[in-house]
């Protein structure tokens, strides 16, 4: 029963990570929207970078850097078995619960998003990379 139970949460999870279609493509395609924007206007959607450089060209390059820590397991759940033993009594039948253990895990999930500028606080291009990089693609 339990074991049913597990199976569809995955299967629902799985089908729910699906639909949301998140993408490095619809990342791309984000950061795209920032280009000929301010610097200013980043700034005040994004909040403040993580940090700055600058760039010999009079420009700066801000960078954001975005990391999720996901844990999941570390549990033990009971499957129902039965035993069927012969002995000197004839047929025995004994039910009891089988554990099953779920090793704990820990998934770290990161984004870091560079942005390009030149002297006039213009942005004129972008960088990405990390497997937390991920947003839906608009139509």
């Amino acid at each position: 029963m339990h074991l049913t139970v597990v199976k569809f949460i995955c299967l629902l999870s799985s089908v729910f990570f699906l639909s949301s279609c998140a993408t490095q493509e619809g990342y791309r395609r984000l950061m795209q929207t920032w280009i000929g924007n301010s610097t200013d206007s980043l700034i005040t959607a994004w909040g403040p970078p993580n940090s700055t450089s600058d760039l010999s060209t009079g420009g700066k390059v801000l960078q954001y850097i975005r990391q999720d820590v996901s844990t999941s397991g570390g549990y033990t759940y009971f499957i129902p078995k039965t035993l069927n033993t012969y002995g000197s009594g004839g047929w025995a039948q004994t039910t009891y619960q089988q554990p099953v253990t779920v090793p704990q895990s820990t998934t770290v999930l990161t984004c870091t998003s560079r942005f390009a500028t030149d002297a006039e606080n213009s942005i004129i291009s972008f960088s990405f990379q990390g497997n937390a990089c991920l947003a839906k693609p608009r139509e």
